[in-house]
Order: structure tokens, then sequence, then C-alpha cells
């Protein structure tokens, strides 16, 4: 349980199972959502899809290796086969995880996007429909939306440039 293989292998075989269920949510949201939730209908459409694309990251393009308790680890996904660097794939998915979308918004510019920020956009979007159609807020809202994807997307830039010397990091898990 603890090789590289097994996990792969694992991940892989979750995929299989997910990826239908994947499938079944994107019918249900696009098909079978009732006229009168027609409003939140993109905004879930949204969170499903990003939800969907970091299940696909971390169990087909990355699959993560972790090393505990050192918070270290590599990857064994497609990705590494195509030679994609390390520390872009971990961007990818950090940004995916702590991300902003809102690429299929009608109200919002199409951007880059990611998981936490779709919540985000859920919570607003039912706060704008419910209580701020005809306030301040109407006016606000995109440049709220679009300063929180500049945000998600660009946070994690300095960790990216500023990777340690990876010689010194492994000496230091071959001694934990």
């Amino acid at each position: 349980m603890d090789t590289p293989e097994f996990v792969s292998t694992s991940l892989h075989i979750i995929t299989i199972f997910a990826t239908p269920f994947h499938i079944l949510g994107i019918y249900c949201i696009l098909f079978q959502t009732p006229k009168a939730m027609s409003s939140v209908k993109w905004a879930m459409f949204n969170f499903h899809f990003w939800c969907m694309l970091l299940d696909w990251s971390l169990t087909i393009l990355t699959v993560p290796f972790i090393l505990f308790p050192a918070m270290a680890g590599f990857p064994l996904g497609i990705l590494k086969d195509f030679g994609v660097p390390t520390d872009y794939q971990v961007y990818l998915i950090v940004t995916l995880i702590s991300g902003k979308s809102h690429l299929f918004c009608k109200c919002a510019p199409m951007t880059i996007t990611a998981v936490g920020a779709s919540m985000k956009f859920i919570f607003e979007n039912r706060y704008y429909i419910m209580f701020a159609r005809e306030t301040r807020w109407k006016h606000c809202r995109r440049l709220f939306l679009t300063i929180n994807m500049f945000l998600y997307a660009t946070f994690f830039i300095p960790a990216l440039i500023m990777v340690p010397d990876q010689e010194e990091g492994l000496k230091h898990i071959y001694k934990v």
C-alpha cells in the first residue's frame, strides 16, 4: 500500500468509477435542472466542471505520491511522462484547489478558474439573486469576481518562482 505503483493504480481505478458519476452530474445539471433553479444552473455547472477537472488532475494528470512527514513528494501521472516539470504540476493542483472560476458564468468575463472560487461564486450568485439585484452590488460584482480570479491565479506564483534547492531537500528527506 505504500508503493508508487499501488497509489497510481488505485487512483486510476477511482477515476474509472468516478467518471460516469461526473458525466451523470453534467447531464443532471444541464438537462434536469428545474426551471425554478435556472438562476443557479450555470454556477452549479461551473463548480461541477472544476471539481471534475481537479479530480482528473489528481488521479490521472499528476498522481501525487506524498512522502510524509516531510510534506515532500513526486508526481506519477501522465504529465510527468510528457516532461512537465514537477513545480508546474504542483502549481496546477494548488491553483485548481484554491482558485477562481467564472468560465461558464453569463455575468463575468471568461477567465482562468478553479474550485474554491467557483464555490464562492455559488454563494455570491445566491446572494445577488436573493438580495442584491437592485443595489450597488450589481455594479461592483464583476470587479469583485475579477479581483478574486486574479488573486487566486497569482497567489502561489512567488512559491513557484522561489523553489528551494532540490538537492538539499533530498538530503534532508533521506535523513528523516
